[in-house]
């Protein structure tokens, strides 16, 4: 008797002492729910993503660190002497996006950018300024699933046709690349350019189709 009352006595203590133990690890959790990348030094934190929206988007912001190598290879190409762009200066250079997602929330989007095109119009000289098509791959994140596209010079895509006849094509049920015109700030110098995502996995998947 003695055995299965000191039996019984030991369960019970033992069930009440995980009973606490669970509820102090519960309200631990519950605490420190949301601060979880301050418990675990190595977490991962979510890639910035953005959506496109017309009524939020208002400029792409473009910071390339070298601003004056890339500088130089513009110059280096307009100046030559041939109409063809070679692709030993299609270099891709390390770069910043920054794109508004509030008033209070930048979204960075670190990316390699290069010159687009494989004739000379793709590069201008205006105001003062040389500036080119871009190529961009972005290496973190996403603009609505988007992460390698191009920014064109309107002329070199006969201007606003290049993105009705985009959207014009998706409307008849065609596949046709995401295009329209955005605001580029590349390094403080202001531009309008066509955004238009390359024919990637990803404009086919949200086309709904398989690879």
């Amino acid at each position: 008797k003695k055995f299965y009352l000191i039996f019984l006595l030991s369960s019970c203590f033992s069930i009440f002492i995980i009973s606490i133990l669970n509820q102090i690890k519960e309200g631990f959790y519950k605490e420190n729910l949301n601060n979880l990348s301050e418990l675990i030094e190595d977490s991962i934190k979510p890639h910035c993503s953005y959506k496109f929206n017309n009524a939020v988007v208002k400029e792409f912001i473009i910071d390339i660190p070298d601003s004056r190598r890339w500088s130089r290879n513009l110059f280096t190409i307009f100046w030559k002497d041939t109409k063809v762009i070679e692709e030993k200066y299609k270099k891709r250079f390390d770069a910043n996006i920054y794109l508004k997602k509030s008033i209070d929330e930048i979204c960075k989007l670190p990316a390699k950018v290069r010159i687009s095109g494989d004739w000379k119009p793709h590069i201008q000289y205006r105001n003062g300024d040389i500036i080119s098509s871009l190529d961009v791959i972005l290496t973190k994140g996403n603009i609505n699933g988007i992460t390698k596209f191009k920014l064109f010079l309107p002329s070199q895509r006969n201007g606003s046709s290049e993105v009705f006849v985009s959207l014009f094509l998706k409307e008849m049920g065609y596949l046709s690349p995401r295009s329209r015109f955005v605001k580029v700030n590349l390094n403080n110098q202001s531009y309008e350019m066509i955004f238009q995502e390359k024919a990637t996995k990803e404009m086919i998947e949200n086309n709904q189709l398989r690879e």
